[in-house]
């Protein structure tokens, strides 16, 4: 999993969420584990894990508090890029909006790179998963 940044998670009037597959609760390692198959993840509230292929449509937020363990905020994301077997698992697209790669906006943090420990890592890479660092578009 890759810091992506902080998004605004407020659902609008028709309920529509920022990421919007609710998969369970979880740590940055567990959330990652439960996205699998989506391109992106994001981290919200009491540890809830978000799951979707896009984000950013409510914009970017400085809300988050992604280092904590308990509750990174509510109404915001922690957006993480999901990869897995040392490849994508979707090609980064914007839903909406014809052609334009999301990312494009969304520029990383360094800050928070490295949010999991040496053994999140370990346990990660033991399930064939790669993890993408910080610098990696």
């Amino acid at each position: 999993a890759a810091f992506v940044g902080c998004y605004d998670d407020v659902p609008d009037a028709a309920g529509t969420r920022d990421i919007p597959h609710f998969v369970g609760r979880g740590t940055v390692l567990e959330c990652a584990a439960l996205c699998r198959g989506y391109a992106y993840f994001g981290h919200q509230s009491d540890l809830q894990c978000w799951c979707g292929h896009s984000y950013g449509r409510f914009g970017k937020s400085s809300e988050c508090q992604c280092d904590d363990p308990a509750d990174v905020g509510g109404g915001v994301n922690c957006v993480y890029k999901v990869v897995e077997s040392g490849r994508e698992v979707a090609e980064t697209r914007n839903l909406f909006g014809a052609g334009d790669d999301n990312e494009s906006d969304a520029s990383e943090d360094s800050s928070k790179c490295g949010l999991l420990t040496e053994e999140e890592s370990a346990d990660f890479a033991a399930h064939g998963w790669n993890l993408v660092p910080c610098s990696t578009p």
